[in-house]
């Protein structure tokens, strides 16, 4: 049975990671940051121009590191790197080459390809929002071979994103071969927002022609027939291609909601035509296996969109029996720390999108994307340092009202002693460890930086009082 979803008054967001979510961030950790021309870990697949594609993989890890990091609001260090290096390998011609099939023009954000560019502007508006890193303002290439490369920056291409959805009669913008998904389109819709929040631009006014659009074109409103939403529109056509896929109702319905929360709050509760239950403690929505064959959607990847969507309803019934079902046949595993679900072809956007959800909840995405994050933010107290792997964060948040920044560390790859440092201090009142007054710190007044020794054989919270 599906719940209809009735919005209640904003909750504020729970703050501190579980040690799923701390498995699932090392897992990102360890598939990120390994060098640019090592790919352990990822699936290549034989066309690279559908959902298994290497730029979903990297876009769906991108928005699972952005809300893990929303959960730690005061470290940041950890997830900018992931971050900053998920959108390096985005950049890679092993990312993109497969435009080269799909276009003569071999610039893969010029024109189209938006499951491509606006994946990109997404994961850059992400990093700028969440870190204050505005790195990628500056100019960036994609490199081709030695007498090729295309350079923008983030301006140049969200503006290129804009341009194209004001100029097209229904305000989305092609990916490949003559197709409108909603979902992509949807993504630039993402991307117009995030950059207006972060550079005082306007081009999300374009937003509501495209939300109009495809309310009116991609809804099955039609009584008796399958589906929840239709595939995709054929610009050489001028028709949509008015298909049943279970992907394309469950992971449009998903990631729609900043975009536009009121028409998946109708939606919702005709998820219920495309849900299996398997028993009295599970679900999962199933995919075609010609699907699979052609390399558009999984079982794994239906029911993980299914998860996330029915967490941002408040639907802890049925994600409650999505997450059993994965458990059961997804085979999550923990491996040297990480964790990730291994019995599955698309193991890190299934995985992505699992630890997406087990941290989203009502309202968080939307909010994570329209919550415009004032700069004096990042001018308060906060963990810039410690040794990840070896160290954990599990909780790190800043009350600007008691003035007390908490902590709270575990032990990851080492128990030895070790330092936490902190930053944006003007003064301490007082250090607590565990609830009991600590003095083996050291603060540098003229830098604003407190550095805490401690030990790592447990778990430890600490209370910074900033006077």
């Amino acid at each position: 049975m599906i719940n209809t979803y009735i919005q209640s008054e904003r909750q504020t967001p729970s703050t501190g990671l579980s040690s799923d979510d701390l498995g699932h961030l090392r897992y990102f950790y360890e598939i990120a940051t390994q060098p640019l021309d090592k790919w352990n870990g990822f699936l290549f697949p034989i066309n690279g121009v559908f959902s298994y594609a290497v730029r979903v993989q990297l876009s769906s890890a991108s928005f699972a590191a952005a809300a893990l990091a929303s959960k730690t609001p005061a470290y940041r260090e950890v997830y900018e790197k992931i971050m900053d290096c998920l959108i390096q390998r985005m950049l890679q011609r092993r990312t993109w080459s497969y435009w080269r099939y799909c276009s003569r023009n071999l610039d893969p954000i010029y024109k189209n390809n938006i499951c491509y560019s606006a994946y990109l502007s997404n994961m850059i508006g992400l990093f700028e929002k969440l870190t204050n890193n505005y790195r990628y303002d500056e100019n960036f290439d994609l490199i081709w071979n030695k007498n090729t490369k295309f350079t923008y920056n983030h301006h140049t291409l969200t503006k290129r994103i804009y341009e194209q959805m004001v100029v097209n009669h229904h305000h989305g913008v092609q990916c490949q071969l003559e197709f409108v998904f909603q979902a992509c389109s949807n993504f630039a819709a993402l991307s117009n927002i995030l950059y207006d929040q972060l550079h005082g631009t306007d081009y999300s006014s374009v937003n509501p022609q495209w939300k109009k659009w495809s309310r009116e074109n991609f809804v099955n409103r039609k009584p008796f027939s399958k589906g929840i939403l239709y595939f995709s529109y054929v610009e050489f056509l001028k028709k949509m291609l008015k298909s049943s896929e279970n992907i394309t109702d469950v992971g449009v319905l998903a990631l729609a909601t900043p975009v536009d929360w009121d028409i998946v709050i109708e939606l919702y509760p005709r998820l219920a035509e495309i849900v299996t239950h398997s028993s009295e403690d599970g679900a999962f929505i199933k995919s075609r296996p010609l699907d699979d064959f052609f390399e558009i959607s999984n079982d794994s990847m239906t029911t993980s969109f299914g998860y996330l969507l029915a967490r941002q309803m408040d639907d802890e019934t049925l994600a409650e029996k999505f997450l059993n079902y994965a458990t059961k046949e997804f085979n999550p595993e923990w491996e040297n720390g990480k964790l990730y679900y291994k019995n599955v072809r698309t193991q890190l956007f299934t995985t992505s999108i699992f630890a997406w959800g087990k941290v989203t909840s009502g309202r968080q995405f939307a909010d994570l994307i329209h919550t415009k994050r004032d700069s004096a933010f990042f001018d308060l107290p906060f963990v810039s340092h410690v040794e990840y792997p070896d160290v954990y964060i599990k909780r790190a948040d800043y009350n600007n009202e008691s003035k007390v920044l908490t902590v709270i560390v575990i032990p990851g790859d080492s128990r030895e002693n070790t330092e936490i440092i902190c930053s944006n201090i003007t003064s301490i009142g007082s250090v607590q460890k565990d609830g009991v007054i600590y003095d083996s710190y050291e603060f540098e007044n003229g830098y604003g930086r407190l550095k805490i020794y401690t030990d790592l054989e447990s778990e430890h919270t600490f209370e910074i009082a900033c006077q």
